[in-house]
């Protein structure tokens, strides 16, 4: 037999006992009044049972007073503190925040019609030298086919602003050897697919390959720039790059009982993550661009 510590009730085995005094109601009310409640003092070593006698010796003891009367003021110095700094600096913000907006509103037009100008004076330049070597590298057939690329973006728009068009096109070219590629075979992809017409021209140049400055034509004709492939870079996530990707790496590691190879896995999903956080870090795919289609 096997005796309860708490009630005396005794019980045949150790589980019916470990049992009983989980659920036996009279049991556990016996538990609950053997167990004393031990509360410390916070600026003494001194242990009471209970809230009441911590709140009379907090009272009563000289000492033990002065500390909680001293934490409390200081307690009380440093949320004033912290909310004089935190109102000043709002109001610093606030501040900066309406003088910037400001700005930004009286320079904005100016500002984007300076921005234009300059735009479509570099484009102008690009051209005039470009034509200019072709003339000197005549008799250079590869140079002249190069800059007859180069030329094409006076006569064609690319798609970057149609993302159903693009979509349509990722579904339909966007194949296994580019993704095992990563980012770079998404940018080969962009360049045979995307950014060039049907004869093979290019509609979207580097002007500058140390900053990674791209050009192209929108569909009103206006030059445009792209600061590091980034409008480019968006259209092919808004038109469903990393899910298509995603689904043509599955297919190839996927085995025709459903199971994963491993082996396809380690080869294919490195490129894949790297396709994946394109639009966080697109320097692979910028870089392959730029070496792709500048002069």
């Amino acid at each position: 037999m096997f005796k309860c510590e708490f009630c005396d009730m005794e019980l045949s085995t150790a589980y019916s006992l470990k049992r009983h005094q989980l659920i036996n109601k009279n049991c556990i009310e016996i538990q609950n009044m053997n167990i004393k409640i031990k509360i410390n003092c916070e600026f003494c070593d001194k242990i009471f049972n209970c809230n009441t006698q911590l709140n009379i010796h907090l009272t009563s003891s000289k000492i033990c007073k002065l500390l909680k009367k001293q934490k409390e003021n200081h307690t009380n110095e440093i949320n004033e503190l912290k909310e004089n700094h935190t109102n000043e600096i709002n109001e610093l913000k606030e501040n900066h925040i309406n003088e910037i907006n400001e700005l930004k509103i009286n320079h904005k037009d100016e500002i984007n019609q300076l921005e234009q100008q300059i735009s479509n004076l570099e484009t102008a330049n690009e051209i005039y030298k470009k034509i200019s070597d072709k003339s000197v590298n005549n008799t250079n057939s590869n140079n002249t086919n190069n800059n007859n690329k180069y030329l094409s973006i006076t006569n064609n728009f690319t798609l970057i602003d149609d993302i159903d068009k693009i979509k349509d096109i990722i579904d339909s070219k966007l194949t296994d050897v580019h993704v095992i590629d990563g980012q770079k075979g998404i940018a080969k992809f962009a360049l045979e697919s995307i950014i060039s017409d049907e004869d093979g021209y290019l509609n979207y140049i580097c002007s500058d390959s140390s900053r990674n400055i791209f050009k192209y034509k929108n569909s009103e004709g206006v030059i445009q720039k792209d600061m590091k492939a980034i409008k480019l870079t968006n259209a092919l996530v808004k038109a469903g790059i990393k899910s298509k990707s995603v689904n043509i790496a599955e297919d190839l590691w996927t085995k025709e009982d459903g199971k994963r190879n491993d082996t396809k896995y380690e080869m294919c999903n490195a490129a894949l993550q790297e396709i994946i956080q394109i639009k966080n870090n697109n320097t692979v795919f910028r870089n392959t661009l730029s070496d792709n289609t500048s002069s």
